[in-house]
């Protein structure tokens, strides 16, 4: 008896395997649309309106819902307001958790700042909410395409004048890139340059170690933080992937080594070591940086909800007073890129 139950088992579950198979397309002679029509199969379940507790099947429908029920088109409003889709995720979370009418919408777009204007609302309301991963940029694609159909086009006076304002503040913020790359790239040849002289020179080399920092000349001194500001250099760094994942596997390896201590990183770049070190268990991980890429590094940590953990220090590490008496663990990425040189 048990193996004919067995069998049916394996019977029943022969048939599902084939059910599937025959559902979903293979990998062989099938495309991208294939696979887009099986997923859509497979979402499922229901989407709650904005203005009310009626459910619709899909985000399309509570938009047209919106529509013809409540007078208020998304996809106008998406446009108007130049949404991307940070701001339109706000406003779905906004419209969640606030409740207010298609009427309070529009007063309030007359104000000066809009209400959903607030990072506190990239929190979604509703767990897995389909309507925050609708792609609204579509919308945007669109109008262009619309207005920009026909070759001749008429605009309002003031509307000319805005965006002839725009053209001219895009050429202007061009000048001023080109500008800031030439100088990045002088920053980068007096750097070789100092490199250079420090290899090179018999008596740079007969000098003691003991406060070589000091001994620099400012140009010196600002020619390295300064090509440390540039996320190229960071991201040479960060792809090679033996390197990194190799701090990564150490650390968290030797949690024990890190947990509820005091960390200090040297050099923290885009702070990738300080977080490592936050995740073996760190109790606090003081990072430290003379460039403006740390200014990136508080978005990064913030971005992955570590700055409870890290604090971030600008400034050269002989300069600063730090937040502790002592630190238990100092770290330092000072290999550079292949262990040769960044760039």
């Amino acid at each position: 008896m048990a193996d004919s139950g067995d069998s049916k088992g394996a019977t029943s579950e022969s048939a599902a395997a084939e059910s599937d198979a025959m559902d979903c397309p293979s990998l062989e002679g099938s495309d991208d649309s294939d696979w887009e029509e099986c997923d859509d199969d497979e979402s499922g379940g229901s989407v709650l309106d904005l203005f009310s507790k009626e459910e619709l099947p899909s985000a399309e429908d509570v938009f047209q819902h919106c529509k013809t029920e409540h007078q208020f088109d998304m996809q106008k409003f998406v446009v108007k307001n130049k949404f991307d889709m940070y701001g339109y995720i706000k406003f779905i979370n906004y419209v969640r958790s606030k409740n207010p009418s298609p009427t309070d919408i529009s007063d309030s777009c007359q104000a000066k700042e809009a209400p959903w204007d607030n990072d506190q609302y990239l929190q979604p309301v509703l767990q897995d909410d389909p309507l925050l991963f609708y792609d609204v940029e579509e919308w945007t694609t669109q109008s262009v395409a619309m207005e920009t159909e026909d070759s001749d086009i008429t605009l309002p006076g003031q509307q000319y004048r805005a965006l002839l304002e725009r053209l001219h503040q895009a050429e202007a913020r061009s000048e001023v890139t080109e500008g800031q790359l030439h100088d990045a790239l002088k920053d980068i040849d007096r750097l070789r340059q100092t490199a250079k002289s420090f290899i090179l020179s018999d008596q740079h080399a007969l000098r003691p170690s003991h406060g070589a920092v000091a001994q620099l000349r400012e140009d010196e001194d600002a020619a390295y933080f300064s090509s440390y500001s540039h996320f190229s250099i960071h991201m040479d760094m960060l792809q090679d992937k033996v390197r990194t994942e190799s701090y990564r596997d150490f650390i968290l390896t030797n949690q024990h080594l890190f947990k509820d201590k005091v960390v200090l990183d040297v050099g923290c770049g885009t702070g990738i070591l300080s977080m490592f070190a936050a995740r073996a268990g760190a109790s606090q991980v003081i990072a430290v940086d003379q460039s403006e890429i740390i200014y990136k590094a508080m978005d990064i940590v913030r971005e992955n909800h570590l700055d409870h953990i890290i604090k971030l220090v600008k400034g050269r590490v002989e300069d600063i007073q730090l937040p502790v008496e002592k630190v238990d663990i100092i770290i330092s990425e000072w290999m550079v890129s292949y262990a040769v040189t960044v760039g």
